[in-house]
């Protein structure tokens, strides 16, 4: 939410697997957010999904994304400036990372 803060460190987090569900692991909105050393696995609706504003800090590193279908890791936002680093994203049945056009990602 606006004006909070996330940060997750050494998280494993599963989406569904047996009823076949629209989930999503993490979704952040207007909020600072760190992500490190996680493990994000099964999300049918993407692992990691973040609407930024300019004045946001977003770091989303070192983390493992496995079987994902709508997005890997999907940001947007005009203006942001998340960092993107070091991840590896296995097995999925989508683009990997997704920036809209107005993003300043630092990606690699």
């Amino acid at each position: 939410m606006p004006e909070s803060r996330l940060e997750c460190y050494d998280c494993k987090l599963k989406g569904d697997t047996t009823n076949d569900a629209d989930t999503a692991g993490i979704l952040s909105v207007n909020a600072d957010l760190t992500i490190k050393r996680c493990t994000l696995a099964h999300f049918k609706s993407g692992a990691i999904m973040v609407t930024a504003l300019p004045q946001n800090s977003i770091f989303v590193g070192n983390n493992e994304i496995l079987t994902c279908e709508t997005a890997g890791i999907y940001m947007q936002g005009r203006a942001s400036k998340p960092i993107i680093a070091c991840n590896r994203i296995k097995f999925c049945r989508c683009t990997a990372i997704t920036t809209n056009l107005d993003v300043d990602a630092n990606i690699y």
